[in-house]
């Protein structure tokens, strides 16, 4: 069953969302063009650091696996099309 990601635009160079999967999951994103695209992780409220990032790539598919419980924060610097995950 796939799950639809709504990313929201912050500020002008930005677009963010936000989930805390509880077993593996699996995300994939369209995006408008090429930029910077970044996964972060964070527990409680600890600083968020990067898990995962790439710059040359337009749309991407990657699996998330992080104990339950982990803040998944993702952020693209070009539009994102349509994101899910499974």
């Amino acid at each position: 069953m796939t799950t639809d990601i709504k990313f929201n635009k912050t500020g002008s160079l930005r677009y963010v969302a936000e989930l805390t999967p509880d077993t593996p999951t699996v995300v994939q994103v369209k995006r408008l063009d090429k930029g910077y695209f970044t996964v972060y992780g964070s527990i409680g409220d600890m600083e968020p650091v990067s898990v995962f990032n790439t710059t040359i790539l337009q749309n991407l598919i990657f699996q998330i696996d992080v104990p339950a419980g982990v803040k998944i924060t993702m952020e693209s610097e070009t539009e994102v099309i349509e994101a899910k995950t499974l």
